[in-house]
């Protein structure tokens, strides 16, 4: 039973929770990170709802929105 209950967990929020962990950590390594998000997307209609799906506990990011991020964290770390 319990093997069940923790694949039926993953599949449901295994997802979102490495998402969010993800976002966890760059926010603590980034401070400016949850700031720029969130004007970015007062901007921009799909990261708005995309933010709010992941605060509310349904979302996750998108794999385009992902990869960019991560070329950005990169190339700025290298300046």
């Amino acid at each position: 039973m319990g093997a069940a209950y923790r694949h039926a967990l993953d599949r449901e929020l295994g997802r979102h929770l490495r998402h969010t962990t993800l976002l966890a950590g760059l926010a603590g390594r980034h401070r400016t990170l949850m700031d720029s998000a969130v004007q970015a997307a007062s901007h921009r209609t799909e990261l708005f709802d995309t933010l709010l799906e992941i605060g509310l506990g349904r979302g996750t990011i998108p794999t385009a929105s992902l990869a960019r991020l991560a070329v950005r964290k990169l190339v700025a770390g290298r300046r």
